[in-house]
């Protein structure tokens, strides 16, 4: 409905005030003043009633994303490398990891580390450096979409919610300068 951007609670509780005010003008008695107390309480619990299905939404919306990056990460994994070259690949990694990683306590050692969502150590750090060797692309998507989710988790009071995820841990890393400084040294020739 065209109006319905107006129906918001504030809307409602000044209109119910003005119908009050009218009533009362026309027939002052103390009816009005409890019909005006009822009505915001009806008005309160409609809005809450509302705003718990729009958080509910909005929950099932981010554990959705959150299950899709998941499983595309996990799938980008399985499809970039051939399975005869992991043992070479897990190689070199291992070997860039003692050089940049052990003893630097930069956010990249930290994410790498506390993984990027799937099973193991090994399959994070593959994903960690498929999304590292996409021109930013999947990058910057993923860190526009999460912006998006932690603007709207304000509303709902779930920022806690969603900082807990390894979803936010990956957005914590994309958006670190440490992120591009990497990206513009290029430790991972092997892999552009």
């Amino acid at each position: 409905m065209p109006f319905q951007k107006y129906l918001t609670e504030r809307n409602l509780y000044l209109l119910s005030g003005l119908v009050v005010v009218c009533w009362m003008i026309f027939d002052p008695h103390w009816e009005p003043v409890a019909v005006f107390v009822a009505t915001c309480a009806v008005i309160k619990g409609i809005s809450m009633a509302q705003r718990a299905k729009e958080k509910e939404e909005f929950t099932k919306e981010f554990n959705s994303y959150n299950s899709e990056i998941r499983n595309s990460l996990a799938y980008l994994v399985d499809t970039h490398l051939a399975d005869q070259d992991r043992e070479n690949q897990k190689e070199k990694m291992s070997k860039m990891w003692q050089e940049h990683g052990q003893g630097n306590n930069d956010v990249f050692i930290d994410y790498i580390i506390h993984s990027l969502m799937i099973h193991n150590s090994e399959r994070c750090q593959f994903q960690v450096f498929n999304i590292v060797n996409t021109d930013g692309m999947i990058a910057a998507q993923l860190v526009q979409e999460i912006d998006r989710f932690l603007e709207n988790a304000k509303k709902y009071h779930l920022e806690d919610y969603i900082k807990s995820t390894k979803l936010h841990d990956l957005y914590q890393w994309l958006v670190h300068p440490h992120y591009l400084e990497f990206r513009r040294k290029a430790y991972w020739p092997f892999y552009v």
